[in-house]
């Protein structure tokens, strides 16, 4: 009995795995932003924020700009100074900041371009989690974060740094994909 139980967990684990890798590999090159054509914003909004809730009315994630523009034929918005906060069940939230952004509204996606951080806050004996990079995109109500970019990440004492990574928010698992070199500081 206990080795079908093994054996369903290894398969429901490889079916996960198959859908993040799936979507990530679907969700194709990150677009380049709207205002690039011929026509201007419908309409701006200076220091921009709103707040998505659940089903149950409980925040999910807010999302906040220095400027805001809706462009209306992409139905997409171009945020300037882009900042997300990402709730979780557990825990203490990601805060994201990126130099630009967009969101198009047809997709649960949000484009972080330039220079991008990624800030989770310590909790019970979880030490802080800080990571830079560049070109995230963010599905906030999956709660799901990925970058085919060089990043460095900081966990307390230690220090990792790699290219490229999948992030499942809510559990705070991260998937480093190439070329991983760490610091790992052994307790004394």
């Amino acid at each position: 009995m206990s080795r079908r139980l093994l054996l369903l967990g290894v398969v429901a684990a490889g079916a996960l795995l198959t859908g993040l890798w799936l979507w990530f590999d679907q969700r194709g090159p990150a677009p380049t932003g709207p205002r690039d054509g011929p026509e201007g914003p419908a309409y701006t909004v200076e220091n921009f924020s709103a707040v998505s809730l659940d089903a149950s009315g409980r925040a999910d994630y807010r999302l906040e700009a220095e400027h805001m523009a809706h462009y209306r034929a992409q139905n997409a918005l171009d945020l300037t100074q882009p900042s997300v906060l990402v709730y979780r069940e557990h825990g203490a939230p990601w805060h994201l900041r990126a130099e630009r952004g967009w969101v198009l509204e047809d997709e649960d996606r949000v484009y972080l371009h330039g220079r991008v951080t990624l800030h989770r806050a310590a909790f019970d004996q979880e030490p802080a989690v800080d990571l830079e990079t560049h070109e995230v995109v963010l599905q906030p109500r999956a709660r799901l974060a990925a970058t085919d970019e060089a990043l460095d990440m900081r966990r307390g004492e230690e220090r990792v740094q790699a290219v490229g990574m999948r992030a499942d928010l809510e559990s705070g698992r991260l998937e480093l994909l190439h070329e991983v070199r760490g610091v790992y500081h052994a307790a004394p």
